[in-house]
């Protein structure tokens, strides 16, 4: 008789909190793994170009994870809220100093990774024993993140002056920020005293005094 072949070990679905309350390294496992993910990159675009046909050039992007979780304690009547609750204390603030911050939080599924901050947490009890205990919930929970890198290369120096704020955009070694910042000094009277084409922004030079 030939041998059944191996059942194959199915991944489950972690959360890890990276920095912030209860950054231990370790992750805990969510009960039941999502149907789906819903993965969405949005970009906000520098609008200082107007719609005169100029390139749109993007001012900053960020990403969101969107999931629905279900818990379930119908096979030993215990409330549900104590497993939802691990999920719902990635919502709790770290302090540093006098200031709190949301911790960063690492959702893993596989091979699948994704950091961020708990941006919405919404959770529905939709089943109760006959005492009045909640055996099942559900939570939508959104996951969102800053470190979206659209163009790996893309380096930015901001330089604040007394017109406004200079960005400088760049390809190359990140080592190039330090030249730039020693430049800045020596370079912060020159861009103040620049001229600037009428009914532009303070910050966009005349073509003649671009570099």
């Amino acid at each position: 008789m030939a041998a059944l072949p191996a059942t194959p070990t199915v991944a489950t679905a972690t959360f890890k909190v990276l920095e912030g309350a209860g950054a231990d390294g370790k992750s805990f496992p969510v009960q039941f793994n999502p149907v789906s993910l819903e993965y969405t990159i949005s970009t906000e675009f520098d609008d200082r170009n107007g719609s005169n046909g100029a390139r749109q050039f993007v001012k900053k992007s960020s990403a969101k994870l969107t999931m629905t979780l279900v818990f379930d304690t119908t096979d030993d009547g215990s409330d549900v809220r104590k497993k939802t609750e691990q999920i719902s204390s990635l919502l709790e603030p770290a302090e540093d100093g006098s200031k709190k911050f949301a911790p960063k939080v690492e959702f893993g599924w596989g091979t699948y990774r994704f950091k961020g901050v708990v941006e919405q947490y919404k959770e529905t009890i939709d089943f109760f024993s006959a005492d009045g205990v909640p055996l099942r919930a559900s939570i939508n929970l959104t996951l969102a993140s800053q470190e979206v890198e659209l163009a790996p290369s893309l380096r930015h120096l901001e330089i604040y002056t007394r017109r406004g704020l200079l960005t400088i955009l760049w390809h190359g070694d990140p080592g190039t920020a330090e030249v730039l910042k020693e430049m800045a000094d020596q370079r912060l009277t020159y861009i103040q005293r620049l001229p600037t084409r009428r009914g532009t922004t303070p910050l966009r030079l005349a073509p003649e005094y671009e570099e």
